[in-house]
């Protein structure tokens, strides 16, 4: 991306989520639950379907570190998902702990 393009917040009508355009035809939706490890509760997960639903693009989704329940979804629904090498998928909240 090019340094003279600006992110700009697309909307604060989340509080789970930031939506931000990085560049013309492009939003970038990010899980925004730090304080939570970014595990989402019935609104996140309320919020995620609504943005999913809208946007009728196709998908990239990026996994960095551990996904799972709702993000993992959200990652492998996407039309074309990347993930890094220190990215774990994981089924099970439980084994997050044994990585």
């Amino acid at each position: 991306m090019s340094d003279n393009v600006k992110d700009t917040l697309v909307s604060d009508a989340y509080s789970s989520l930031l939506s931000i355009a990085p560049a013309k035809g492009v939003l970038r939706v990010t899980l925004n639950r730090r304080e939570k490890l970014n595990a989402l509760d019935a609104s996140g997960h309320n919020e995620l379907a609504r943005a999913w639903r809208d946007c009728s693009k196709p998908t990239v989704s990026t996994i960095h570190g551990s996904v799972v329940g709702a993000g993992l979804v959200a990652a492998l629904l996407a039309d074309i998902s990347v993930a890094s090498q220190a990215a774990s998928l994981l089924d099970d909240p439980s084994n997050q702990a044994r990585q």
